[in-house]
């Protein structure tokens, strides 16, 4: 059922990725909790992918940037030599010739696919083994696929080596820098009709072409006297060991989530709850904190604009902000009050959204924000005061790299503007409710910011009726 649902999922990842891309994301979930997102200049597409046509096989870590099966394909156990294949064919057969070879036309001159040489048939210049000429990834499914040069360059060159007898098998154990081993059996390989020196030595392919000869592919040999690369004859029958991604798993159904053909990231169905496409609203800004943060205030059109003002609580601007026109007052506080000698008690301490001039105004999810989220704004991100299309004011700079500016819109207290173009002050949803007396519940919390005698910002309590701008934040992750 989960796997179901995860294909249902992957499948409006895909859809998502042709409309609107720089504003959506794709988040995995675990316990509620975001535990990895992608935006989608960083992916393409998802999709899950269910267990692997080998149920046996298990990728062994070594320590190395692949994964290794421990066992060849067609083999049942790890001792086993398995299925031989002539290079660039999924299924084994009798006669390894050029006759028989599916890539020319009966001779290692007539190649039809794979070539770089004209001296040696049609060029494509196709040197990597393709997903379906792939015997790992034909016959096993999944993310498994046949090892590149350089990955068997990195066994050979990073791992201990050990002739062993296993089982009454020769071949070679092969322990990786982390301690974890394979036994590579001593395979031997198929010339035309007849198999050769099977435990004496191993032959076992990569899915790249020589770069010397296009009739040829490289390949390892292993032995008692040693292991190393070398180039085959395509036309011989070869084992195959299969590796894995080091992102993948083997058997268990898993989301995989790609950048053009790479694999970015996967992880086993059974490892989350939940994942999604979320829209990311055009104003929202990544700083790389708790939460997302408007590029503009309420009210304005431009980042540099001021916007609108607003009484701590009200959601309309207004051309008389004092104590006795202030929404919330009638000879005291008639709401967000905690205590008795200041009005109504409620002891309400953040603002109801429906009084949250963010929300009100901006919609969706969009909110004031808490005190806690204007401190580690002031707290984690580099501030540089600068000019914006003639407007001072900060330019917040957050963890991710991007940034938001802040300009010094002043307040307003009764009908008049003040401090305009020299302070800042933005309101939280947060209530002031203790500390100095005076102040419990008369006042709000806010950012001030300044430059008048240096880069300037810090938290600060001012009376709920005075007017200030207000910069929207949003929750996505």
């Amino acid at each position: 059922m989960k796997a179901r649902f995860f294909f249902i999922i992957a499948s409006a990842l895909l859809i998502a990725t042709s409309a609107i891309a720089q504003t959506r994301e794709i988040q995995v979930y675990k316990g509620g909790n975001v535990i990895k997102f992608f935006s989608f200049n960083e992916v393409d597409s998802a999709k899950v992918v269910y267990t692997a046509k080998n149920m046996t096989a298990t990728a062994v870590d070594l320590g190395l940037s692949v994964k290794w099966a421990d066992m060849n394909v067609g083999a049942g156990r790890p001792e086993d030599y398995g299925s031989y294949f002539a290079w660039g064919e999924t299924a084994p057969k009798r006669e390894y010739t050029w006759n028989t070879y599916t890539w020319c036309e009966g001779s290692n001159t007539t190649m039809t696919k794979y070539c770089n040489d004209s001296s040696y048939g049609i060029e494509d210049y196709l040197s990597t083994l393709e997903a379906a000429d792939d015997a790992a990834h034909e016959n096993w499914g999944g993310a498994w696929r046949m090892p590149t040069e350089s990955e068997l360059d990195e066994l050979l060159s990073n791992c201990t080596w050990k002739w062993v007898t296993l089982d009454g098998v020769n071949g070679q154990l092969v322990t990786g820098p982390n301690g974890n081993s394979i036994f590579l059996p001593a395979t031997g390989w198929i010339d035309k009709l007849a198999r050769a020196n099977a435990g004496s030595y191993g032959c076992y392919y990569s899915s790249a072409l020589s770069s010397e000869r296009s009739d040829r592919a490289r390949a390892m040999y292993i032995s008692n006297g040693g292991s190393g690369l070398h180039d085959a004859s395509r036309i011989c029958g070869y084992a195959v060991r299969p590796v894995l991604p080091a992102t993948a798993y083997a058997k268990a159904p898993e989301l995989q989530v790609f950048k053009g053909n790479d694999l970015v990231w996967s992880i086993a169905v059974s490892e989350i709850d939940s994942a999604k496409v979320v829209e990311i609203p055009v104003h929202a800004v990544d700083m790389g904190l708790s939460v997302f943060w408007a590029d503009m205030n309420v009210g304005a059109e431009k980042p540099e604009e001021y916007g609108n003002y607003y009484s701590w609580g009200e959601t309309r601007p207004k051309d008389d902000y004092s104590l006795t026109n202030y929404q919330w007052w009638d000879n005291g506080f008639t709401k967000y009050c905690t205590g008795d000698e200041h009005g109504t008690t409620d002891h309400k301490s953040i603002l109801d959204l429906s009084d949250d001039a963010a929300n009100a105004n901006w919609g969706s999810t969009w909110r004031t924000p808490t005190i806690e989220e204007i401190m580690e704004l002031a707290n984690r991100c580099q501030w540089h005061w600068t000019e914006r299309n003639g407007v001072e004011g900060f330019q917040v700079t957050g963890p991710s790299g991007n940034s938001i500016f802040l300009p010094p819109a002043g307040y307003y207290e009764g009908s008049e503007g003040k401090e305009v173009n020299r302070h800042g002050l933005y309101w939280s949803s947060t209530l002031y409710t203790y500390g100095i007396d005076y102040k419990v519940d008369q006042r709000a919390r806010c950012l001030f910011i300044n430059n008048v005698i240096m880069e300037y910002r810090g938290i600060d309590a001012i009376e709920r009726f005075k007017g200030f701008p207000v910069r929207p934040v949003i929750k996505i992750r």
